[in-house]
């Protein structure tokens, strides 16, 4: 999981992976976090980090749920984010849940049906209706790749990057899935995944 304040008014960087490259953006901080995967701790920790560097909206890059220990409380802490404004996109583990587990390991399967029957029917109802792409003005928010979203292709290399870019139709682009820190800087159009700390 990640969290990485993006700051539209002045110059904009992703913090440990930035090679100099700054965006100038106008309006507000927005703290992107994806890959959260049912880490409670993590997600309550990396809010307090946000709020703390003065973040004003959240967007939420989807797999909030697997692998981890709490997913109802951290779908909970997600879905009130998301009734004060919260940008919320739908990742491959909660299309697992909802939809069924397709192209995932073994142990991700056993993850996804144990994380099913840990949700309330409301939880996964919230999860169901997640978009796979959200756009607000010049920014796209996704888990994996704007061109596809759901093939769940990861964002790794400058190509993959561009490709993103091209069909988002937006001037900033932001993705989790990959579990690492990856910006390009195509044209004047930022994509940029954050940091796994």
């Amino acid at each position: 999981m990640f969290t990485v304040a993006i700051r539209t008014q002045a110059r904009v960087r992703c913090p440990r992976y930035d090679r100099g490259n700054h965006v100038r953006r106008p309006g507000l901080i927005i703290a992107l976090l994806a890959d959260v995967h049912s880490n409670l701790e993590a997600l309550r920790a990396c809010l307090k980090h946000a709020a703390g560097r003065g973040a004003e909206r959240y967007a939420f890059l989807g797999d909030l749920v697997g692998y981890g220990a709490d997913p109802a409380a951290v779908v909970d802490i997600v879905a009130e984010h998301a009734s004060r404004g919260a940008v919320v996109v739908k990742g491959n583990h909660e299309a697992a849940v909802t939809l069924g587990a397709r192209s995932l390991n073994d142990a991700a399967h056993e993850v996804i049906e144990w994380t099913r029957n840990a949700l309330s029917p409301v939880q996964r109802e919230f999860l169901a209706t997640l978009p796979l792409i959200a756009r607000e003005g010049s920014m796209c928010f996704v888990h994996a790749s704007a061109a596809s979203p759901e093939n769940w292709e990861y964002i790794d290399n400058n190509t993959a990057a561009r490709v993103s870019i091209e069909e988002s139709g937006a001037n900033y682009v932001f993705s989790g899935h990959v579990h690492r820190g990856f910006q390009v800087i195509q044209d004047g159009i930022l994509y940029c995944t954050a940091p796994w700390p």
